[in-house]
């Protein structure tokens, strides 16, 4: 055997070590993106679940969510201030399950389960929507976009 088919050898092996481990790299990057996928979406379930927690637990929340839908315009200052922060808390993490699929971190079929159960919110809920008109425009075009054709079609619904 003589160097030259040795060096050649010693190539082929090297190329074929290469293109296994471009094969390793691409599956842990898969394996990782849906690793990122599923906990992003744990994140956002576990920050509305939290915020909805809040709502079924505590009397008070309910009873001020209940208040903002029949009479919006009676609420005392402190508690506009309380149903401000509650509803932020919801649009927030809308807007952070937009951006997740977005940067397709939340499959479509995902964000469209999102979708429906915030327009089940804003369908629902008169007070959520007066806090949405106030609040717009604190959220990006995307996100504002999004509530405001749910409540537009909740609108043209009533």
């Amino acid at each position: 055997m003589n160097w030259d088919a040795i060096g050649a050898v010693g190539e082929i092996v090297g190329a074929i070590a290469v293109v296994i481990s471009l094969v390793y790299v691409a599956a842990q990057i898969r394996q990782n993106t849906a690793a990122v996928r599923v906990s992003t979406h744990q994140d956002l379930l576990a920050n509305q679940t939290a915020a909805q927690h809040i709502a079924a637990a505590n009397p008070q929340v309910a009873e001020l969510w209940q208040k903002a839908d029949d009479d919006y315009d009676g609420l005392s200052p402190a508690e506009k201030k309380q149903f401000t922060v509650f509803s932020l808390n919801m649009f927030n993490t809308f807007q952070s399950a937009r951006f997740s699929h977005e940067a397709n971190l939340l499959p479509e079929e995902v964000w469209e389960a999102w979708v429906r159960g915030y327009a089940s919110i804003i369908g629902s809920s008169p007070g959520v929507r007066r806090e949405w008109v106030a609040l717009r425009e604190l959220y990006t075009p995307n996100i504002r976009h999004v509530v405001d054709t749910l409540v537009s079609e909740h609108e043209n619904l009533t």
